[in-house]
């Protein structure tokens, strides 16, 4: 085979784009004019979140020729590839004709409605939560010979076989929210007069265990630090304290955060990308405004993204699961990948923090945006918290 660039004999992984990709290279069958030829690479893919292999095919009727073609193409698509080139190949949905639903429509027809409707008001992640949902359920139905059931038809008992399924192949957790999403569909239907009662309405929801994410302890925060350091992923560590400070949700809320909401006190969390729907705000903590006037963040303008896809404050953000890939390579370089620890366990090693320096459960609720103290004291005892502690001790004695 005849070298036509540097790298057709090696792939490297690139490092200087905010996107992973894998330079390109020739495929020339050892010089084969009778064999197609092409160049062959690998850019980001925004739907499939990963790498995807793509192929430029390269033609002319003489080797010369060939070899002047590939040259050429390679430079190119290596050079996009180094400015940030990532694939848009996600599927369109198809838009959903809106018609009437009676409670006489069969059930396919009853959830295509549904979701033509709640997609307009949905977020992005729970209407592919919802949507992934109702297609399993709809997988179920046909297994069943059930998608052309009358939706009034539907009854209690075919909602226990459904929900009994599924506590044979899904977590708790999972099946709570498959439960959730087919009430809320029966839900919309009885609001509208359509049925008279919810199929559902007595499948009592599993319990959860509580989450798996493990805090991170001092030591091993001082390792992913120094290998912050090390690397230069000087916003990856950027990221961890925000997620610390500010007890934020990694990929839809602190992603997302752009300049303009960091205020002199306080920074805001859009309703559109929280969780509960509402726009929230959090205090600044001493040690995050340090890092704010070091990397000089209020000084860009209000509307770019804090994580911009350069590493810096910038009009583009990173894609959604930028910071958990390179939290991951971190974590594997410092061989904790195989225990519990992931990127949303520094939101509960923020909380473990905030609570043993204050002891105040309110500031932790309104710093954590829960709507009440219980969901605040549930969190905290999932946690461990209040497991070593005696609030009698301090009582004296007669």
């Amino acid at each position: 085979m005849r070298q036509v660039c540097d790298n057709k004999y090696r792939m490297k992984m690139g490092v200087k784009s905010a996107y992973p990709y894998k330079l390109a290279r020739l495929m020339d069958h050892d010089d084969d004019l009778t064999k197609r030829w092409w160049v062959d690479y690998y850019a980001w893919s925004e739907a499939k979140e990963k790498l995807v292999r793509k192929r430029v095919e390269v033609t002319g009727p003489t080797l010369k020729l060939r070899q002047e073609k590939a040259t050429a193409i390679i430079r190119e698509v290596n050079q996009k590839l180094k400015k940030g080139f990532i694939i848009n190949d996600g599927p369109v949905d198809e838009p959903v004709p809106i018609a009437k639903v009676e409670s006489t429509t069969h059930i396919e027809a009853a959830i295509a409605l549904y979701l033509s409707v709640k997609g307009n008001t949905l977020k992005k992640n729970s209407s592919k939560t919802y949507k992934s949902a109702l297609n399993r359920f709809k997988t179920y139905l046909k297994q069943n010979n059930l998608l052309r059931l009358k939706i009034e038809k539907f009854t209690p008992a075919q909602a226990f076989a459904y929900i009994d399924g599924l506590t044979v192949e899904l977590a708790n957790k999972s099946v709570n929210n498959h439960l959730g999403a087919v009430e809320s569909l029966f839900n919309f239907y009885l609001d509208r007069q359509q049925i008279k009662a919810n199929p559902f309405i007595a499948v009592k929801r599993l319990p959860e265990r509580p989450g798996k994410h493990m805090a991170f302890r001092p030591e091993q925060i001082t390792r992913i630090k120094e290998a912050c350091e090390l690397t230069q992923d000087h916003q990856l560590w950027l990221f961890l304290n925000f997620m610390y400070f500010t007890l934020a949700r990694p990929n839809s809320e602190l992603r997302l955060l752009k300049v303009g909401d960091i205020g002199e006190k306080a920074i805001r969390i859009d309703g559109e990308n929280a969780k509960a729907n509402g726009t929230g705000f959090v205090l600044i903590a001493p040690g995050l405004e340090q890092l704010l006037q070091k990397h000089k963040i209020r000084e860009y303008p209000a509307h770019y993204y804090v994580f911009g896809s350069d590493g810096t404050p910038g009009e583009k953000v990173v894609y959604e699961k930028y910071f958990y890939n390179q939290h991951r390579r971190i974590l594997t370089l410092l061989k904790l990948h195989d225990l519990s620890y992931d990127l949303y366990g520094w939101k509960h090693t923020g909380v473990i923090a905030l609570y043993r320096a204050t002891k105040d459960v309110k500031l932790i609720q309104r710093q954590c945006r829960h709507k009440n103290l219980d969901q605040t004291d549930k969190y905290l005892r999932d946690l461990g918290l209040f497991l070593d502690e005696n609030p009698l001790n301090g009582l004296a004695a007669l």
